[in-house]
């Protein structure tokens, strides 16, 4: 957690922890336009092997931040 937290400087509020894991292909398919998907490449350590990871963070909070970002500027683009 700290290694991750000095990492990325002020972008974490609170420490990061692993409360499980799921996998869902669709996933993505299944966010409505207007969801903030925040998506890092991380690399999962397992062993001697460090394969690369996406991991979805969800903003905690949405219904306070969606006025400050009107939907046309907060799409991703291809």
């Amino acid at each position: 957690p700290s290694t991750s937290r000095s990492a990325c400087g002020t972008m974490l509020a609170d420490p990061i922890s692993v409360g499980g894991f799921q996998y869902n292909s669709q996933f993505a398919q299944a966010a409505q336009q207007s969801d903030l998907l925040i998506l890092p490449p991380l690399e999962i350590r397992l062993g001697e092997r460090a394969p690369p990871g996406p991991v979805a963070l969800p903003d905690p909070h949405p219904s306070e931040r969606a006025h400050h970002v009107p939907a046309h500027e907060g799409r991703l683009r291809r």
